[in-house]
Order: C-alpha cells, then sequence, then structure tokens
C-alpha cells in the first residue's frame, strides 16, 4: 500500500501542488473520506474547494487510488 501512497504523492506533486502542502492536503482528503460518503472525483473536488483548497482539481485515476488506501488503511 506504500507504494500506491507514493504513487499518490508523485501525482499530486506532477498536479503543481507543492510538496509541502501535500501533507495538509492528504490530511484534508482523508477527513473528507472519513466525514462524508464520496463517491466520485467532482464531489472530492468540491469539498475540497470548500474547505479552502482553491482550484484544486484531483484527477478521476488518482481519486481512485486515494480511495482505495483510505478504504483498506
Amino acid at each position: 500500500m506504500e507504494q500506491v501512497f507514493n504513487i499518490i504523492v508523485g501525482r499530486l506533486n506532477e498536479d503543481g501542488l507543492e510538496v509541502s502542502k501535500i501533507p495538509s492536503c492528504i490530511e484534508t482528503l482523508w477527513n473528507i473520506f472519513a466525514i462524508y460518503h464520496i463517491e466520485d472525483c467532482r464531489e472530492l473536488n468540491s469539498q475540497m474547494q470548500s474547505l479552502g483548497w482553491a482550484g484544486f482539481e484531483l484527477d478521476e485515476h488518482t481519486f481512485k487510488l486515494a480511495k482505495m488506501v483510505f478504504e483498506t488503511g
């Protein structure tokens, strides 16, 4: 699972997220998954933006990886 997590981190960085912001971003993602029943990428992006991550857009593939890590973690 660590390898998948590293892929998520790499994809966030490739999408322009500063390395220093990745831990906070992932923590926010996990909190959203824990609190809300998120079924699709669009809904997750909306929640992230409403929590101050302006312009945040997670792609569908990274969304599926993150959800898998959260659900198995």
